[in-house]
């Protein structure tokens, strides 16, 4: 398969970004060392299925070079065709804003990152880029699939981030591209929310509830404008080494070849210092059902070449778990038959 070659190719390059590097040359250096793209708009006879049944190609502190926050890493990830992306927000008391930034330590604020960028600025680059075709360095390559944003909001003493990522959502993405109900509010989701046509080129909203489960009470502006929580029973998320610590239940295929037994939706990110490895979306898919693996673009390895060839034989960063599974378990059963170590954490 295409992912052998590219595993030895990968693992042959020092592929990490190097301390130094510009920004441009960081960005550089990840679109050297990618796979081949073959990601489109998500195939119409692929639609109608729960949204339980989807693997959705998703990114990790999406903004985050490995040194800055930057609006060119987000047009980068977008350019692979991620339709899941993930934010640290957190607010200056100083400025009156919401800023993105990668804070290792949300207790006492401190940034990984050299820098931080407005939200607003980080949005109404998102907007401008997820819903137009590829031109050149801007755009994406499946404008017509929906995009989930994901927000790790810090919570500050007095709680006005939340009034600020409201108006920040407000004033770049009017009501047209987010996915509303009839009342004018944000729709709600779940696992058994249809992807069908009324999602499509439509934003939908999460918020991860576990940074501040009572963040609703601050803000009813916010909450009218988010699609979902994470970190409940709806969402269920958990980190890289809780996952590997978890009894392996492996999903089925049904007879039908397009549906599974699955009955939770589940999401797995790294933990916010990531200091455990990526796993193996192999790992994840043929062993736990996992619909949304969050993997670090900034890191690249054979994990993440392995995670890009998944959705570029589908030619969809959004596809059925049935596949997925079919997929990912030839694959398991071809690197064990040629002696191949895939480890489970790298």
């Amino acid at each position: 398969m295409k992912l052998l070659k590219e595993r030895a190719t990968i693992l042959k390059e020092n592929t990490s970004v190097k301390e130094g590097m510009s920004v441009k040359d960081e960005i550089r250096s990840l679109i050297g060392i990618s796979s081949g793209l073959s990601i489109e708009n998500m195939n119409t006879k692929r639609l109608g299925l729960p949204l339980r049944e989807y693997c959705i190609k998703a990114s990790y502190n999406s903004a985050y070079s490995g040194s800055v926050i930057n609006n060119d890493m987000i047009k980068y990830v977008l350019s692979r065709g991620c339709r899941f992306l993930d934010l640290q927000i957190h607010y200056s008391e100083k400025d009156g804003i919401a800023y993105v930034a990668n804070v290792t330590d949300p207790k006492i604020k401190e940034m990984d990152s050299f820098n931080r960028v407005p939200l607003n600025d980080m949005f109404n680059v998102i907007a401008a880029n997820a819903f137009m075709g590829s031109q050149g360095n801007d755009g994406c390559p499946n404008p017509k699939d929906p995009l989930f944003i994901h927000l790790r909001i810090i919570p500050d003493k007095n709680a006005k981030v939340y009034a600020s990522v409201a108006e920040c959502i407000v004033k770049n993405f009017p009501d047209k591209s987010r996915f509303l109900s009839k009342s004018g509010k944000a729709k709600r989701i779940d696992k058994y929310t249809q992807i069908n046509d009324k999602i499509l080129k439509k934003t939908v909203f999460l918020i991860d509830k576990t940074y501040n489960p009572e963040y609703a009470y601050f803000s009813q502006r916010l909450t009218t404008l988010l699609n979902g929580e994470t970190g409940g029973s709806t969402f269920q998320m958990q980190d890289y080494d809780r996952i590997k610590n978890k009894v392996k239940t492996p999903p089925l295929v049904k007879d039908d070849f397009r549906t599974t037994n699955i009955i939770d939706e589940q999401i797995v990110i790294p933990d916010i210092s990531e200091n455990q490895p990526k796993p193996s979306i192999i790992t994840m898919i043929v062993n736990y059902g996992v619909q949304i693996t969050l993997y670090s673009f900034y890191k690249s390895d054979d994990k993440l070449a392995q995670y890009e060839d998944l959705f570029n034989n589908y030619k969809s960063a959004i596809i059925p778990m049935a596949y997925a599974i079919n997929y990912l378990g030839k694959m398991k059963t071809e690197l064990e038959t040629k002696k191949i170590k895939f480890s489970t954490f790298a």
